[in-house]
């Protein structure tokens, strides 16, 4: 898994899952015939679900941190930290200008 450090390279959730998970039949790069019904019978994870998630149309819940964690055999705190990550670095990128107009506080006790 790619190093948070490394901000220039672009980091989503399809870079962590796609090659972990179990894909639907009709994902448009299911790589072979397994289905979701197998992963259902493991976990309560369903494939629209996961497929948001890998194609950044939904974000890491707390409730499915827990089911990721679960899934996957790590931490929730893991999936969780995940998606604040992702989140900071967007608004980083949006509020770049306005950032670097603000200082450092400094406060000199009399």
């Amino acid at each position: 898994m790619p190093s948070f450090k490394n901000e220039s390279r672009t980091f989503n959730l399809h870079d962590k899952m796609k090659g972990d998970l179990l894909f639907c039949e009709d994902a448009p790069s299911a790589p072979s015939a397994s289905s979701t019904s197998k992963a259902s019978a493991a976990s309560p994870l369903y494939c629209r679900t996961v497929l948001d998630l890998i194609h950044n149309r939904r974000k890491i819940t707390v409730e499915m941190a827990l089911r990721l964690s679960k899934f996957f055999g790590s931490s929730y705190k893991f999936w969780l930290n995940l998606q604040n990550e992702l989140e900071t670095r967007e608004i980083r990128k949006k509020i770049e200008k306005d950032l670097n107009q603000v200082h450092l506080y400094s406060h000199t006790v009399s």
